[in-house]
């Protein structure tokens, strides 16, 4: 329509926002990426936990394959192919991050001393 100008729409009728409320309060920023020589540091409990999970993964992306065999429903098949494609894409996306960290060394400067009185 000319001449209109665009208002957002809500869920309830009686309630239209003007322009300024539409406006963005904060400014976004966008997050530096690391660079290829900063690896990402992370605890030893979080990379045991993610290559459990990338493990888990495959295993059960194995398991669905093999599953698939017994499937007969032409479309069930596709979507179960599908599953077990996004399972292997995921543990593969674990893997990189994994291949991008480094396991961050125990420091004590999170402890406060004792103080003798």
């Amino acid at each position: 329509m000319p001449g209109s100008t665009l208002v957002a729409r809500s869920l309830f009728p009686y309630y239209r926002p003007s322009i300024e409320e539409l406006q963005p309060i904060f400014e976004k920023t966008m997050t530096r990426i690391p660079l290829p020589w900063e690896p990402y540091e992370i605890s030893a409990r979080f990379y045991r936990a993610l290559q459990a999970r990338a493990l888990t993964l495959e295993i059960d992306a194995l398991g669905d394959e093999l599953q698939a065999t017994t499937i007969e429903n032409p479309d069930q098949l596709r979507r179960h192919r599908l599953l077990a494609r996004a399972q292997r894409d995921e543990a593969e996306r674990y893997r990189d991050f994994l291949t991008r960290t480094s396991i961050r060394t125990a420091t004590a400067t999170h402890s406060t001393p004792l103080r003798s009185s």
